[in-house]
């Protein structure tokens, strides 16, 4: 396994060595309109020349073309330029395809990786070698060739720069735009979690007594109901207008408000009795003191199972217990499920899954299903 990733680094390594770089669209335009000028240029010159100056004229034509494989195949183009050295011989024309070289290392610089620019540069040499040493030097200028090599060269260099430059600049812009992108869903994700937190279980209370009152003619019942509703009502808009303010900055960011966990344990005992569930309550929350996020996260998991118990559960006992030491708190919650459902209400199963999600983050557990015919939710926070 070691020995195939050290393949495989040298394999990524031998390809960046090769790997091209291509033009942006408006230096391809400029590239191919210069070309397309060049060669209409060559092929004009070729006309109009002797009869034995034809094939030279048309040679510097062909090379000139060959410029627009930069835009497709930087490595092609360079493959052309270096074959048309040992060509040029043949037709005399190894002084201008040594300069047609020199204009043609600022596009190999643009385009071009370390392999191939290397590979270019010593070509280079070597024609301008061959050219003094073998070839009739006389009326060829090699300083000038290197100069105009160097001037090449420096603007390629220039343009590559600029063109990273610019990726790394909308790389940047890209990995911002993600970003912004993912804190806006989480944002409204966790906007909606604490909708649901705060109105479901209001809402909930307001279905189940209005069910009531559909149901019964009974008056001390009925005027329970409607207390229960009005309450509920009440309690849901000023916990909407509270998350809107806390979400536009005009309030601290504390989604549970001042509300602790003896509150809600007082808060559920009130609201199942309302619904005619016997309550036990195994805890005195009173005498507890807890951090204040594990004490919230506690308050919020007992009022969804509140919740689920007014939706789903039937009439009959609900068992809350809670208990916490030096290493944990632990919140129970047992109701039964059979005989006639208090409200029948639908869910979509968010609840449960908000649940996990609050006992996962302090490094908690949390579970809800059968248990000898009751449903049973247990929450465990470690304090340490």
């Amino acid at each position: 396994m070691a020995e195939q990733t050290v393949q495989s680094e040298w394999w990524r390594g031998l390809a960046a060595t090769w790997r091209s770089d291509r033009l942006s669209r408006v230096e391809s335009i400029v590239v191919l309109v210069l070309v397309a000028l060049g060669t209409a240029g060559g092929i004009v010159v070729a006309l109009l020349a002797r009869p034995d100056a034809v094939g030279p004229a048309l040679f510097q034509a062909a090379l000139t073309a060959s410029f627009a494989l930069f835009v497709w195949t930087p490595v092609g183009a360079v493959a052309v330029l270096v074959a048309s050295v040992p060509v040029s011989y043949a037709f005399a024309s190894e002084r201008e395809t040594l300069l047609v070289l020199a204009i043609a290392l600022g596009l190999v610089v643009r385009t071009g990786a370390r392999g191939v620019i290397a590979l270019f540069a010593a070509a280079f040499l070597v024609a301008s070698a061959a050219i003094v040493m073998v070839s009739d030097p006389g009326g060829f200028n090699l300083p000038a060739a290197l100069l105009a090599a160097a001037v090449s060269g420096a603007v390629g260099l220039v343009t590559r720069m600029a063109s990273d430059r610019g990726r790394r600049l909308e790389e940047r812009l890209a990995v911002s735009a993600r970003a912004q992108q993912d804190a806006a869903r989480t944002e409204r994700q966790r906007i909606a979690d604490e909708l649901h937190d705060v109105i479901a279980h209001d809402l909930t209370i307001i279905a189940m007594h209005a069910q009531v009152l559909v149901r019964t003619d009974d008056a001390g019942t009925r005027q329970q109901s409607q207390a229960a509703i009005s309450e509920s009502a009440a309690r849901a808009l000023s916990d909407l207008r509270r998350v809107v303010a806390e979400n536009s900055g005009l309030l601290a960011d504390d989604p549970f408000g001042a509300t602790g966990l003896a509150d809600a344990i007082d808060a559920a005992e009130h609201e199942l009795v309302a619904a005619r569930h016997r309550v036990v309550v195994g805890c005195d929350a009173n005498d507890v003191v807890l951090p204040r996020v594990v004490e919230r996260t506690i308050a919020r998991v007992l009022r969804e199972s509140t919740t689920n118990v007014l939706k789903h559960g039937g009439r009959g006992d609900v068992r809350i217990a809670f208990h916490a030491d030096d290493d944990a708190a632990t919140l129970t919650l047992r109701n039964g499920l059979g005989g006639e459902r208090t409200a029948g209400l639908p869910s979509g199963g968010y609840g449960t899954v908000r649940m996990a999600e609050r006992a996962r983050r302090l490094d908690g557990t949390f579970t809800a299903g059968m248990d000898g015919g009751d449903w049973l939710v247990t929450l465990r926070i470690p304090l340490r």
